[in-house]
């Protein structure tokens, strides 16, 4: 094999990756979203599990990148590289060309960055199903990388306030929820398995802190944290925080994995919770807790409550909004992803590089296949149909059963 076709078989195989990449993350999103509305349907209307919907996990791509202040789409970002190197390699050549040929010239050729065929439009030809195909694809992948970009324009001059907004109070939950909790508390407790903690579990964990003889209302508060989500399935009480046990090593987007509305995992009331604390405190013979240490304790709680409350409604506040946008840009995206990835993965894949070997051909279809695509197409065309009138179908349902 001469250096050149190394070089063919290498901008074919690069080409196949990336395509890859791009249905692989595409398929994931629209495997959410179909979790979400199955999840969701399984709710009744007393109901409410925020962890369920995939909307709210969407708000996890969020991210700072070129600064602190700034809020990226992290998957947007990573779209707009992949399509910027395929539309380097797709369009290079039409733009070299531009000033030296006619306009009419240039675009009826099609040659891809460092790959050894032309396609060609033939005007003579009843069939142009391989030239249009490609033209096809390259035009997708302007298109793609224009959208693209222009999203990660507007994150990164600042202008998506509504994501940055999202973005910032997502953080604050995080830090509110993470800073207090007592992670030791939970490491040694698993609600899954129905090891809640009890006043004996608690008296066990405090005999080895130094609260004897000083009260920490502060290590105390977090243990009323900790012990409301711990706690979530004992006595019929309320689901919390999905996953609890995980929280600590997995700090990122816990609003995506609430169970309910802020206010009813965090209730007003923490009366039973601080009876015990004291509870465990008495039989352990530590310090007891003074009613000013304990309304101390409540008011820092409050404080933490109302915090976290604020910030859920904030971003709950925009979920309409976000809502179309998720519906009829991330959907619509996400399928087309998918329709040209999987077409440009056959193409390259199935037709270009094994049908083009002989003996791969022969081994996967026993025959190699027709030459050219126009016959090939020609002759499967209903399957291609029905693979189109598929992806306009699931799009179609998607819209309506969101």
């Amino acid at each position: 094999m001469s250096f050149k076709d190394l070089k063919d078989l290498f901008i074919k195989i690069f080409i196949i990756l990336l395509f890859i990449i791009i249905l692989i993350i595409n398929v994931i999103e629209i495997s959410k979203f179909i979790s979400s509305r199955y999840k969701l349907l399984s709710l009744s209307s007393k109901e409410n599990n925020p962890s369920f919907d995939s909307l709210n996990a969407q708000y996890c791509n969020y991210t700072s990148m070129f600064s602190e202040k700034d809020t990226v789409d992290y998957n947007n970002y990573i779209f707009v590289i992949i399509y910027g190197i395929l539309l380097l390699l797709f369009w290079s050549n039409t733009i070299i060309n531009i000033p030296s040929q006619p306009l009419s010239t240039n675009f009826n050729e099609i040659k891809i960055l460092y790959y050894k065929n032309y396609f060609n439009y033939d005007i003579y030809k009843k069939y142009n199903y391989e030239y249009s195909f490609i033209n096809g694809l390259r035009i997708f992948i302007l298109i793609a990388f224009v959208i693209h970009l222009y999203v990660l324009f507007k994150e990164f001059m600042g202008t998506n306030e509504e994501d940055m907004k999202i973005h910032d109070n997502v953080k604050i939950i995080d830090e509110l929820i993470i800073n207090n909790i007592d992670c030791d508390l939970i490491m040694i407790h698993n609600p899954s398995k129905g090891k809640y903690i009890t006043r004996d579990t608690l008296k066990t964990y405090l005999s080895k802190l130094p609260l004897a003889r000083s009260v920490d209302v502060g290590k105390y508060v977090k243990i009323c944290m900790t012990a409301i989500i711990i706690n979530k399935n004992s006595n019929n009480a309320k689901k919390t925080i999905k996953d609890v046990q995980n929280i600590c090593e997995n700090t990122k987007c816990i609003y995506s994995r609430l169970e309910n509305n802020m206010e009813d995992i965090f209730p007003e009331n923490i009366d039973k919770y601080i009876d015990l604390i004291r509870s465990a405190i008495k039989t352990g013979e530590y310090a007891e807790l003074t009613p000013a240490q304990i309304s101390e304790l409540q008011t820092k709680y409050t404080d933490i409550r109302k915090k976290l409350v604020d910030s859920f409604n904030i971003i709950k506040s925009y979920k309409s909004s976000r809502v179309i946008y998720y519906k009829f840009i991330l959907i619509t995206s996400v399928l087309a992803g998918i329709f040209f990835a999987t077409s440009g993965i056959a193409y390259f894949l199935i037709y270009d590089v094994i049908n083009k070997n002989k003996i791969l051909s022969t081994m996967l279809f026993n025959s190699p296949l027709p030459l050219p695509l126009d016959y090939f197409i020609n002759k499967y065309f209903n399957t291609v149909l029905v693979y189109i009138v598929t992806i306009i179908s699931m799009y179609i349902a998607f819209i309506i059963n969101f």
